[in-house]
């Protein structure tokens, strides 16, 4: 792996995400694209967007802290009508040759994921390349207790269990 790609939204599902691209770029001293597009003018839910360049200017300084760590990191911004942002997320992952996306993942519920889309789930369904979907916190310590609670259970049966 050449280059590894992090898309943010600035979401702290995202953020989440970049733990898991700067972990992957390093084990394979990977250069890290940290992707970005804003969505810009009406929303589904009927809210105005607009230009965001304190996110950009975040993001620049990001960048430079991965530098800071030892990792060859860039930044790709683009632009996109509000829900749009999949799109020209591909095209610069494309542009930049990247072997592997890494999002996080916005958890909504049933209704709400019909009704706002997600960018996540057009990204792996639409992507030339493989796209990683890390699970947000809340939903990683779900997992973790559960298979935590898998793990003991074979002890918890044995204990149980007349001699």
């Amino acid at each position: 792996m050449k280059t590894i790609a992090w898309a943010t939204d600035g979401s702290p599902a995202a953020r989440n995400a970049l733990t898991t691209a700067k972990h992957l770029a390093h084990l394979a001293g990977a250069r890290l694209l940290v992707l970005h597009v804003q969505e810009l003018g009406i929303t589904r839910t009927g809210f105005l967007t607009d230009r965001n360049d304190k996110v950009v200017a975040a993001l620049h300084h990001l960048v430079e802290q991965l530098r800071d760590e030892g990792i060859d990191a860039v930044l790709a911004t683009g632009e996109a009508p509000a829900g749009g942002a999949d799109k020209p997320i591909v095209q610069l992952a494309q542009k930049a040759d990247v072997d592997l996306l890494v999002i996080g993942n916005r958890v909504h519920g049933p209704l709400a994921g019909m009704f706002l889309g997600s960018v996540a789930l057009r990204l792996i369904q639409n992507a030339p390349f493989p796209v990683l979907m890390v699970p947000s916190r809340g939903r990683m310590a779900r997992m973790k207790a559960d298979l935590e609670q898998e793990r003991a259970a074979p002890a918890l049966v044995s204990a149980a269990s007349p001699d």
